[in-house]
C-alpha cells in the first residue's frame, strides 16, 4: 500500500487557517438544509420557552402575594388558596403544602378530562407556587401590617 501524498483531510488537519477558509468557501448542499432545520427548531422552541418564562414569573408573583400580603394578615382569597390559608391557621401544615394537596384531585380530574398536554403547565406552576409559598412564608414576614393595604396589594398581585 502506498501512502497518501496529499488530501483535503491532511490540509484540514495541518493548517487550521486553510480549514476555516475551506469551510467558509466550499458550497455544501447540506448547509442550507441544516440551517433550515435549526431555524425550524428555533421557531418551535422559542415560543415555548417564552411561555414557560412567563408562567414562572406569574407563579413567583402569585406566591409573593400569598406569602407576603395575604397569609400574614389573615386574608383569604377564594378557592383552593383561600381554603389553604384558613386551614393553615387551624392545623400545623404550611399553606404551600395545603395548596399542593388540595390541587392533586383537581389535577387528576383535569388530566382525565383534558389530557396531559393541558395539565403539564399547571403542574409546572404548582411545582413553583407550593414550595416558594412555603419558603417565603418561613423566611420573610408580612410586607405591611395594614390589612387594607395588604388586601389591595395582595388582590392586585393575584389578579
Amino acid at each position: 500500500m502506498s501512502p497518501i501524498k496529499s488530501s483535503t483531510l491532511d490540509k484540514i488537519v495541518h493548517n487550521p487557517q486553510q480549514t476555516i477558509f475551506f469551510l467558509l468557501n466550499t458550497p455544501n448542499r447540506m448547509d442550507g438544509e441544516l440551517i433550515e432545520d435549526v431555524n425550524s427548531a428555533m421557531r418551535e422552541v422559542i415560543p415555548k420557552l417564552k411561555r414557560f418564562i412567563m408562567m414562572t414569573i406569574g407563579a413567583v408573583i402569585y406566591s409573593a402575594a400569598i406569602s407576603l400580603f395575604l397569609e400574614p394578615n389573615s386574608l383569604a382569597p377564594g378557592g383552593v388558596t383561600g381554603i389553604s390559608i384558613i386551614l393553615s391557621h387551624v392545623i400545623p401544615i404550611e399553606t404551600g403544602t395545603l395548596i399542593l394537596l388540595f390541587n392533586i384531585p383537581i389535577l387528576l380530574l383535569g388530566t382525565w378530562k383534558f389530557g396531559w398536554k393541558f395539565i403539564i403547565s399547571t403542574i409546572y406552576c404548582l411545582g413553583i407556587v407550593s414550595p416558594l409559598t412555603n419558603y417565603l412564608s418561613a423566611h420573610m414576614g408580612a410586607v405591611t401590617e395594614d390589612t387594607f393595604l395588604a388586601s389591595l396589594t395582595g388582590g392586585a398581585l393575584l389578579a
